[in-house]
């Protein structure tokens, strides 16, 4: 039984535009390092990781025709993997470093510098609007206490007399960059000094929310048409004590209860979406404390890290199979594709790893994203170290 997903990008978008020939999907975040009017900040977006982002965005595209940087693409035993287990195998291309067809619209996970504002789906200027941290103190749902901060117009006074601990925010920061828990006068010198380095303009300050009992990424499609808007899943976050991502799961037998606990945060983000004319998928990370209050605090309206667990809940289903998990990066040395293939074959023909990507970093070194899935997290984390012990 090959995977059949529950929605793909294709399916999605499909509700608002035609997606025909002339909509193509570009899956990479742009570099950091590219002077652009769309800055995103992050230091960790190197080529590899880049492209092992492309491909797990091109996992879930569906029938949309997804564009590849052709120099950072080797993709031969992906696509054989992807053509076995996948109903749908995306339909890749692979070209030049710039996507110039003037009369191609474009799906972007995040503005580019080379695109022209009529190449986009969706216009670029707004997007970036809405990625920045600033956005959800604009949205009328409980939220902890939040300002923004200007790094050249505001006295620093406002900061120092702050009580700790306290969150600083960088505006556009992406895989888990920018946010920072201030314990204490020391964190606060020490970040301030990099947020200086890094000549950002604005920070975003927040109050710390405590005794938290979940942390929650509420995962939806918003449709030009408000009924064809779509819950699509709610993933369970993993966050270290300084803030760091740890991976992400979600347990497939606790989404309606999930949905109905979520459902008003749900129809304020959307019904603010919606004014401003954004359509397509959005993440919202949702705290809960434990006097069970919600408090959003974060919102990413683009294609999350987790979104694929979200759409495949009826083929575990049918598999009986009760989470599934992302965790990031795993890497395997001195082994090729074609091994690693082989070596996790009854894994694979079992649905208890499905492989969204692999790039060789180097010739012995090879980075991969995986979905690990069980009927329990502490036999996925078992899987998890087995898989990072194989050479």
């Amino acid at each position: 039984m090959k995977i059949e997903f529950d929605h793909t990008l294709s399916s999605l978008y499909s509700k608002d535009i035609d997606i025909g020939k002339n909509v193509i999907l570009i899956p990479y975040y742009p570099s950091p390092n590219i002077i652009s009017n769309y800055p995103i900040h992050s230091p960790i977006l190197n080529d590899y990781i880049l492209h092992l982002e492309a491909m797990r965005t091109a996992f879930i595209s569906g029938n949309i025709l997804v564009y590849l940087n052709k120099k950072k693409s080797n993709t031969d035993y992906l696509i054989k993997y992807w053509k076995k287990y996948l109903q749908n195998c995306p339909v890749l291309k692979n070209i030049p470093n710039y996507y110039n067809e003037i009369n191609k619209k474009y799906i972007v996970l995040f503005p580019h510098f080379y695109l022209s504002e009529n190449q986009y789906l969706l216009n670029p200027s707004l997007h970036y609007e809405l990625l920045s941290k600033e956005t959800i103190i604009k949205i009328k749902t409980k939220q902890p206490k939040t300002f923004v901060f200007n790094l050249f117009k505001d006295s620093i006074n406002k900061l120092i007399s702050l009580p700790y601990p306290y969150i600083i925010k960088i505006t556009h920061g992406l895989g888990g960059y920018g946010t920072w828990i201030i314990n204490d006068e020391k964190d606060f010198i020490k970040i301030m000094q990099k947020v200086k380095n890094r000549k950002h303009e604005k920070i975003i300050i927040s109050e710390l929310i405590k005794n938290v009992i979940s942390n929650y990424c509420l995962q939806f499609y918003i449709s030009k048409n408000e009924n064809n808007d779509i819950i699509l899943g709610i993933t369970r976050q993993i966050i270290d004590s300084n803030c760091n991502w740890k991976g992400s799961y979600i347990d497939y037998r606790e989404q309606n209860k999930l949905k109905n606990k979520l459902n008003n945060i749900f129809k304020e983000i959307s019904n603010y979406l919606r004014v401003k004319k954004y359509f397509g998928i959005v993440g919202v990370d949702i705290l809960e404390d434990i006097n069970n209050n919600l408090y959003v605090i974060d919102l990413n309206p683009r294609i999350n890290g987790s979104t694929s667990l979200c759409l495949m809940k009826n083929h575990f289903k049918k598999l009986n199979i009760n989470y599934s998990y992302f965790g990031g990066e795993i890497t395997f040395k001195y082994i090729n594709q074609e091994q690693i293939l082989n070596t996790l074959k009854q894994y694979l023909d079992n649905y208890e790893i499905i492989l969204l990507g692999m790039v060789e970093k180097t010739d012995n070194y090879i980075s991969s994203y995986i979905i690990l899935t069980g009927n329990s997290l502490e036999n996925i984390y078992k899987l998890k170290e087995y898989i990072e012990n194989i050479n």
